[in-house]
């Protein structure tokens, strides 16, 4: 489906191996519903471990608007860590952490495996993508055997500002455009990832300077209580 809201704060990282089963049981069982359950304006959040690529986890939060990432409660939290999260969130690797606006967004639900790929755009091409070229992006792909939603989002340099103040954090890498597109299973999203979201076609929508190119698998989805009595 549509993302639930018109920002994404989408977060990247590796973890050491040999401490995972304490770490997911964390994330699932701590980090995820202290945002999604109690923060306002988190309307969902979703994780996914990659498939055979790196980075190895992937986690993002689907926001009303850039508000809730500037919050008070929500930089509360941010600025004092529990000490589970800091004994966790310090040992992120080569993390990214973006806060992006909702270009275009489609789909019929959610997929059990997703392809994102991060880039810079071409100079000459912004415009396209904010705007008819991104929708029409979108609008192709989600008309693919087995893809579920689809979905282009740029960096919103003020919000990200916001959103780490007092971060442990802050010299995360930062994804200029990302796009993420969700399928039924790894063969229908493995088809459009080297066809339509292969090198050249990609260079001809105006993407450059590819940063992060992966495939993951769900782990995770929590949904906010308000967002699913929207939804009845």
């Amino acid at each position: 489906m549509a993302f639930l809201g018109t920002h994404v704060l989408l977060i990247t990282h590796d973890f050491p191996e040999g401490d995972t089963q304490d770490f997911n049981e964390w994330y699932v069982r701590e980090h995820m519903p202290e945002r999604v359950i109690g923060l306002p304006g988190f309307n969902r959040g979703r994780r996914y471990r990659a498939l055979d690529e790196r980075p190895q986890y992937l986690a993002f939060y689907e926001t009303t608007d850039a508000r809730a990432l500037s919050s008070d409660s929500y930089l509360k939290l941010v600025r004092n860590f529990d000490p589970r999260s800091r004994l966790f969130v310090p040992r992120f690797q080569a993390p990214s952490r973006t806060v992006s606006t909702v270009r275009a967004s489609h789909g019929l639900g959610d997929g059990g495996v997703l392809g994102l790929i991060g880039f810079d755009a071409r100079a000459g091409a912004v415009d396209g993508l904010r705007s008819a070229k991104g929708k029409e992006i979108i609008q192709d792909l989600v008309t693919r055997h087995g893809i579920t939603g689809a979905h282009l989002l740029e960096a919103d340099e003020e919000a990200l500002s916001h959103s780490r103040q007092g971060h442990l954090r802050q010299n995360d890498l930062v994804l200029p455009w990302t796009l993420i597109v969700e399928a039924i299973d790894e063969a229908a999203l493995d088809t459009v990832w080297q066809r339509q979201l292969a090198p050249a076609p990609l260079a001809e929508a105006g993407f450059s300077n590819i940063l992060l190119r992966c495939r993951y698998r769900m782990l995770f989805s929590l949904t906010a209580p308000h967002s699913l009595k929207q939804a009845e």
